[in-house]
């Protein structure tokens, strides 16, 4: 009975992190700004990118993420580029090739939580890369160590096999026209559901860590009771 409750309870949290209307959600779970947290920068000189894959023709309706900014309002470019497996990259660092399918712009609604924009795209079976960048498509202009900043904040849970990856442009200060794999856990995120639908899932109330375990302390004697 006790392993019994105990488990339902965690799977009734478990099951919320990972919405169904999401067609891709590569991470959730809480952070708090007040304590810190990590981002992958995202500028003229930096795209980050996450692979994913589609096993049937699928209709997009909105795309978006979970990140941190600050200084000037940003708007973001969302590319979508095609791939040939897991392990293929994109033919160009800059996003100039014909892999490029479809490009839009993502306006941050907040400093520091999710924003999403709608977005009617199909795609087809297969694989591809979602990137966020600024400086072309249409969208800000964010240069490195400006007063202007962006990044995708590295959450707790991780809901996807594949790594995300930095492309560094040929203006980036250090290292250029690299692919570089990034161990941290930025949330992605495609929906069939519109922009307006997809943020009032992304924001209803979910059971907070020490409202699991003071459940589970209420419910144990309960069980214990009823085991004597």
């Amino acid at each position: 009975m006790i392993k019994s409750l105990i488990l339902s309870a965690l799977l009734m949290v478990f099951s919320l992190t990972a919405n169904a209307s999401f067609i891709v959600q590569t991470a959730t779970g809480n952070v708090d700004p007040m304590l810190g947290y990590g981002t992958n920068g995202i500028s003229n000189d930096i795209y980050l990118h996450h692979n994913f894959e589609l096993t049937e023709t699928t209709e997009i309706a909105s795309l978006g993420g979970f990140f941190a900014t600050s200084g000037q309002p940003v708007n973001l470019f969302a590319a979508f580029v095609a791939l040939s497996s897991e392990s293929d990259m994109p033919d160009t660092i800059d996003l100039s090739g014909d892999d490029v399918i479809a490009t839009t712009t993502l306006a941050l609604t907040s400093e520091f939580g999710y924003s999403m924009a709608d977005f009617s795209l199909t795609l087809e079976a297969g694989w591809y890369s979602l990137a966020f960048g600024t400086g072309k498509f249409g969208a800000s202009s964010v240069e490195e160590f400006s007063e202007t900043s962006v990044g995708m904040v590295d959450l707790p849970v991780d809901l996807h096999n594949d790594l995300p990856f930095s492309a560094l442009q040929p203006t980036f200060w250090g290292l250029k026209n690299e692919f570089i794999f990034q161990a941290t856990n930025p949330a992605f995120l495609i929906s069939s559901d519109s922009a307006a639908v997809a943020m009032q899932q992304l924001t209803a109330s979910v059971p907070e860590p020490g409202t699991l375990g003071l459940f589970i302390l209420l419910a144990l004697p309960l069980c214990l009771r009823r085991k004597s």
